[in-house]
């Protein structure tokens, strides 16, 4: 693990590239992150995953003062616990969930419903041009 590790950081670094899952906006050390892998540890949830997320901290930490986030905690320990990586981003949300509630209560109680933001005028669509969304047109096959 240590060698895959340095590797990663290395290729990364090479690269100008930021490792998801690693640095806070606001803190030296994310506290989420912290108490998620005392709880890991605690509980035996730390596999191989786990500990490569640590090797790299441990690396990112003495290069550029950098430390796991609590998205790097979860991607590790999930994984360990043998959720498929591809249910990550789902469940990540589950921990935004209360500030998201608490945004939607405030917009309820505190501003007027439908209160208008922009003039139809200003708002400017720069999605897809008009296309035949009738069923079956021009859809690709799902991805296995």
């Amino acid at each position: 693990i240590p060698d895959a590790a340095l590797r990663l950081v290395d290729d990364h670094l090479q690269a100008n590239r930021r490792i998801p899952g690693f640095g806070h906006r606001y803190h030296n050390a994310d506290p989420r992150a912290v108490r998620l892998l005392e709880l890991a540890e605690d509980y035996g949830c730390v596999g191989p995953h786990t500990s490569l997320a640590l090797e790299v901290q441990e690396i990112l930490l003495e290069r550029k003062g950098v430390r796991m986030n609590v998205d790097g905690a979860n991607a590790g320990i999930l994984s360990d616990m043998g959720f498929d990586w591809r249910t990550g981003a789902g469940l990540f949300m589950i921990g935004r969930l209360p500030g998201l509630i608490s945004h939607v209560y405030e917009e309820k109680v505190r501003e007027p419903a439908f209160r208008k933001f922009f003039e139809i005028e200003e708002i400017q669509y720069d999605g897809e041009e008009e296309r035949d969304l009738s069923a079956g047109a021009d859809l690709e096959p799902m991805p296995e």
